[in-house]
């Protein structure tokens, strides 16, 4: 798609537009995301675009929460898409995450009648595996900073090991 030239860009102050609705954004990712969005030229892009908007607010409306909670976790999904470990933190981090869009999509398909567009969108979250995910993460962590020895056989049994070796 071929975007709004400079000049036209400027004359419109479209920088300024988009630092306001980044700085209206929850988190660095969603800002910078904001701040990159290429202008809609064609007709019905910018129809759809009003149309989801105009969804969102009608959801604030009705008092939908916005959803809290969630962080970039894109570096950590990253690294464990390559077979990466990742720190704990990160870990609760993903699960924090993958609670808020569950939350999210439930809530959203809880108004499909308003916001028919966002419901359809939010149907391609797989809530029963983002919730299984959040009960393996709960049942891991000790709630503490640390794992429960239950959280792996492998991790139980060294710990196991490591403990007979101190006592012996």
């Amino acid at each position: 798609m071929a975007g709004m030239d400079a000049r036209t860009e400027e004359l419109l102050g479209l920088d300024e537009i988009r630092r306001r609705i980044a700085a209206l954004c929850q988190s660095p990712q969603g800002s910078a995301r904001a701040g990159e969005r290429p202008v809609a030229t064609r007709a019905n892009e910018v129809a759809s675009r009003h149309l989801l908007t105009a969804e969102a607010i009608e959801l604030r409306r009705l008092g939908m929460a916005v959803a809290a909670g969630a962080t970039d976790v894109q570096t950590a999904l990253d690294n464990a898409s390559r077979g990466g470990t990742l720190e704990l933190a990160s870990v609760v981090a993903v699960a924090a995450t993958a609670e808020v869009a569950a939350e999210l999509a439930e809530s959203v398909a809880h108004h499909a009648i308003a916001a028919p567009q966002l419901a359809a969108r939010a149907q391609a979250i797989v809530v029963p595996a983002l919730r299984r995910l959040c009960e393996e993460v709960a049942s891991a962590h000790d709630g503490h900073g640390g794992l429960r020895d239950s959280a792996s056989a492998d991790l139980g049994r060294a710990r196991r090991q490591l403990a007979d070796a101190r006592a012996g």
